[in-house]
């Protein structure tokens, strides 16, 4: 369990860095089939993480953004949630490595998203990026505040790379986020 946990989350890294280089030429169709695995071959390594890293649909103006809700343990206790979104080139599986895997040792649990402009959403929905992040964040907190395990009083929003001119934007219209890190 422990080097197949290991491996998927490595073949899954390896995966998403190939895509990434993809992206000298937009219409390269290994895109969408490279990211694809990075996402499959992260979902099998989350089946086996010694903490709960469960696949998540955010509901958004009439379709769902991707996430991931990564748990201190399976409890159901209300803890700190740290709401994560990258910028424009990263995922949130990518996220999980960055952030959300040394959070949740340190009591958070973690929403991790992506949004028009993002991951799975622009590669398969084609949204492209919006102005009004703070729209985007509302629908994922009003999301976060449905979950049990969410203390409704301490959430925390991040923004990586260009997120970190995002997140502020969002935290300066949602009240409901008691902290932001750009």
């Amino acid at each position: 369990k422990i080097s197949a946990r290991q491996e998927f989350f490595k073949s899954s890294n390896y995966y998403r860095t190939a895509e990434f280089f993809l992206h000298t030429d937009p219409g390269d169709p290994r895109i969408l089939s490279t990211w694809r695995k990075s996402v499959d071959t992260f979902r099998k390594a989350a089946k086996l993480a010694n903490h709960p890293i469960i696949p998540v649909e955010i509901p958004f103006e009439g379709t769902v953004l991707p996430g991931y809700l990564c748990l201190v343990d399976g409890s159901r206790a209300r803890r700190p949630l740290l709401v994560v979104h990258s910028g424009f080139d990263g995922t949130a599986e990518e996220l999980y490595f960055e952030v959300a895997w040394f959070a949740v040792q340190r009591g958070f649990n973690v929403l991790l998203f992506e949004g028009p402009g993002q991951g799975g959403v622009i590669r398969v929905q084609k949204l492209p990026f919006r102005h009004d992040w703070e729209t985007v964040v509302k629908a994922v907190v009003d999301y976060a505040l449905t979950l049990k395990q969410v203390d409704q009083k301490r959430v925390a929003l991040m923004g990586i790379s260009f997120g970190g001119y995002l997140a502020p934007r969002a935290a300066a219209f949602e009240k409901r986020i008691m902290a932001c890190i750009a």
